[in-house]
């Protein structure tokens, strides 16, 4: 079961690859440290709240768009599949799209 941190993790990676940025890049922009931003990608480290708003600020989002789509639920599958894909590149998302519509069809 993945907890609260590991969740937003895997959210804003999802967030900073869909952008094409690395996380050295992404640092700079919310103006954090890129060690910082690799542990709260890998939800080792807890966000503060002056950390989710450079953050935001640095991508150039609303910080609720950083909990979009973040659902915390014990044995909510389709969640944690979703949060799995969120990270991967758009053409890893297609294929597991593909054979999910061709399991879902059969």
């Amino acid at each position: 079961m993945d907890n609260i941190k590991v969740l937003f993790g895997k959210r804003i990676r999802g967030i900073r690859i869909s952008k094409k940025i690395s996380q050295e890049k992404m640092a700079e922009l919310c103006g954090l440290h890129p060690t910082y931003i690799g542990q709260l990608e890998r939800g080792e480290k807890s966000p503060t709240l002056e950390s989710i708003y450079k953050i935001a600020n640095g991508l150039d989002l609303p910080p609720q768009a950083l909990f979009e789509n973040i659902e915390y639920k014990k044995d909510d599958y389709a969640s944690k599949i979703y949060n799995e894909v969120l990270s991967l590149p758009e053409t890893k998302k297609k294929k597991i799209y593909n054979i999910i519509t061709e399991i879902i069809d059969m």
